[in-house]
Formats: structure tokens, C-alpha cells, sequence
């Protein structure tokens, strides 16, 4: 059975993660493909080449096609070439298709199957023009959200995988860290939405505390106009790694993982897969309960939410600090 992926990009992110792992668990008589419709960076490119890894040539990558027509045209005919059995648009094509193209695909007659999946909270579904043969949800919040359609639907959450932590010392050791100090992990692109600032504020107000907070995740030149700012004020007890191939080496070893996303209607979290990657790497969580998960993390012993007032939050934080050391 070939299955032809449609992804709008595979920067580094949670969207690319995800088809990763979707590629890796299908079963062997499944020939996977998967079309990058635009490329949006030669710099963050983790996932790509892990997806390039594991299918080769059957990543195509429309590169340097500054006409989205050209993009769109290519897209079709790739199509046409491979003749799938399934189509499985990574994201609604109303987000980001061309609805002309959006048509040729979703044409009357075809012979391939549609599912959808989106990453995306914010997308209003009166807003949904067309319509798959089925849904792949990454969340339980989008079934309440599609359940009028009608058309049959599936959740298919990022698994947690536990892990077996490796000896602290020596693997911050081989991070170049001083084992001495508590370690707070953030992993995520700088954005509003990920709000890192906010962890930048916590950090100037621990100043004097044996703490260290480590940033992973890339700075996309669209985003410059949040992150760049910050990047002229680092607190000194704050560790830029920009984007990492070896994150897991982050998790495994650190003491904390701090998620200050709160976005907002239009711009807010989905099912951060960096939760995931805590909770597999049985790390203590500190973050905000937002509506969007459902309730999923209410009874979760490895997570304490933050509250909406910024001096209980670093309360909250350094009465950690004693307890790890």
C-alpha cells in the first residue's frame, strides 16, 4: 500500500517529529512517501534528514520555487506519478493550500483515500472547506471539534516512551555543566507561544540560587521579532543551545523540565510532544493547565501547574531547588 504524506514544511518542530514517528510505526507492507511542499530553512533540518534516513529518495522536497504556483503544479503531478492509495495531508490544506490546488486534489472520482491530521488549536472548523475520508487526530480536543462532520475519525497521540535515566553527574559532565547546580530544561522554538521570556524573568529573580536554566530549540527568522530582543538581555545564569540532533541528552540528565507556553485562542499549544518527552524521561514538570489538554494531566504526579501570579510561580520553583539537592 503506498501512502503519500503532504506536509507545508519539515523544519525542525513538533509536526515533522510526529510524521516520524507515524513513518516509523507503519507496518512493513506500507511504502511510505512524503512531499515537503515548501522548505523553509536549509538550517533546521533534524527531522528532515531522520525522514530522509528512513525513506530516501521518497522524500521530495520542492526546493527554490519562490512561485507557489510552480509549487502547487509540482505537488499535482507528483501525485499523479506515485498513485497512491492514501493521501494523508500532515496539516487541513486550508491553512496553507492554494484552494485551486486544494480541488484538483480532493477532485470527485479520485482512487486514493484523504485523511487529515492538524497541529494546529486555533483553526476554526466553520472555516473547513474541504473534506477528507477520514480524520487522524493528534488530540482529543479536535474530536468535539469535527464530531458534526460525521465522517469517521481516530486519535493517534505521540506515545510516552520511559526511559532509564543515566547516571546525572557524568552525562552533565559530558555536557560541559557543573553537576552542582540544579538544571531547568526548556525545549521548544523561541516564540510567543512558547514564551520563553518568561523563564528569562524566573531566571533574573533566582539570580542568587544554584540554578541554571538551558534553552533548546531553534530561533526561525520569522519569529526574530520576539526572540531577538531576548537575546540581548540573557541572564547570565541562562544556557542558549539553539537547535540540538541530541536533545534526548537533555532530558536524561536534567532536573526540571519548565514549560511556560500559554499562547492564546488563535496561537495556543495543541499536544506538545516535549511533554511526551519529559515524562518519558521521568522528569519533574512545572507548567500551565491549559484547556486545550483536556484535563490529560490532572492527575499526573510528575506535574505541578503554574498559576497566573508571577511571584508564587518562583516560589513555586525554588522551594524545588532543596528537594534535588
Amino acid at each position: 500500500m503506498k501512502i503519500l504524506f503532504i506536509v507545508p514544511h519539515l523544519s525542525t518542530g513538533g509536526m515533522p517529529q510526529y510524521l516520524y514517528r507515524l513513518i516509523q510505526d507503519l507496518p512493513s507492507d506500507c511504502e511510505p512517501y512524503v512531499i515537503e511542499h515548501k522548505n523553509l530553512s536549509k538550517n533546521y533540518i533534524v527531522h528532515r534528514d531522520r525522514i530522509k534516513e528512513l525513506i530516501g529518495n521518497r522524500l521530495i522536497t520542492f526546493w527554490g520555487y519562490n512561485d507557489s504556483e510552480d509549487r502547487d503544479n509540482s505537488l499535482v503531478n507528483e501525485l499523479k506519478r506515485i498513485q497512491p492509495d492514501i493521501v494523508h495531508f500532515q496539516e487541513f490544506p486550508e491553512i496553507w493550500l492554494n484552494d485551486k490546488t486544494a480541488q484538483r486534489i480532493y477532485c470527485q472520482g479520485r482512487k486514493y483515500k484523504i485523511i487529515e491530521t492538524t497541529h494546529d488549536s486555533g483553526f476554526d472548523p466553520q472555516d473547513k472547506r474541504f473534506y477528507p475520508d477520514g480524520f487522524s487526530f493528534v488530540s482529543d480536543f479536535h474530536v468535539g471539534l469535527y464530531q458534526h462532520t460525521n465522517i469517521p475519525c481516530a486519535v493517534n497521540e505521540f506515545p510516552v516512551e520511559y526511559k532509564e535515566r543515566p547516571k546525572r553527574n557524568e552525562t552533565l559532565h559530558r555536557l560541559g555543566v557543573n553537576p552542582n547546580f540544579c538544571h531547568i530544561l526548556n525545549v521548544g522554538l523561541f516564540s510567543p507561544r512558547k514564551n520563553q521570556g518568561e523563564i528569562f524573568s524566573y531566571a533574573r529573580k533566582l539570580i542568587d540560587h544554584r540554578v541554571i536554566f538551558h534553552f533548546v530549540g531553534n530561533q526561525a527568522y520569522n519569529f526574530a521579532p520576539y526572540w531577538f530582543p531576548l537575546m540581548k538581555t540573557i541572564p547570565p545564569n541562562c544556557v542558549i543551545w539553539g537547535e540540538r540532533s541530541d536533545v534526548e541528552i537533555f532530558y536524561s540528565c536534567m532536573d526540571m523540565f519548565l514549560f511556560t507556553s500559554k499562547g492564546t485562542d488563535q496561537d495556543r499549544e495543541t499536544n506538545p510532544l516535549v511533554l511526551k518527552e519529559a515524562l518519558g524521561w521521568h522528569m519533574p514538570i512545572y507548567m500551565y493547565n491549559l484547556s486545550v489538554y483536556q484535563g490529560k494531566y490532572d492527575d499526573c504526579t510528575q506535574v505541578k501547574f503554574l498559576t497566573d501570579d508571577f511571584n508564587t510561580n518562583v516560589e513555586m520553583l525554588s522551594s524545588f531547588f532543596p528537594a534535588t539537592f
